[in-house]
């Protein structure tokens, strides 16, 4: 997601009906600050090895179970078939 999406979904998170140049400094300021919204991922089935999974959002294996992705950090999904 790029730097400017990030903002504006982080001002309408901030104030559901923004007054646009408030929540907008609001949210630049954040995303300065190192703030980013929390990626949402699922396990993907991997045909050949069932063992491992595949994270939807950066495409790296890893063993089932994991509530977040190792690699990219999304939170995956709940209730997701293994």
């Amino acid at each position: 997601m790029t730097k400017e999406k990030q903002i504006e979904e982080m001002a309408k998170l901030i104030i559901p009906r923004p007054r646009a140049f408030t929540c907008k400094k609001i949210a630049e300021a954040l995303y300065s600050a190192g703030y980013r919204k929390q990626r949402e991922g699922e396990w993907l089935e991997n045909e050949p090895n069932r063992v491992f999974m595949r994270c939807s959002e950066c495409g790296n294996h890893w063993r089932m179970g994991y509530k977040y992705c190792p690699s990219c950090g999304a939170k995956m999904k709940v209730g997701v078939e293994k």
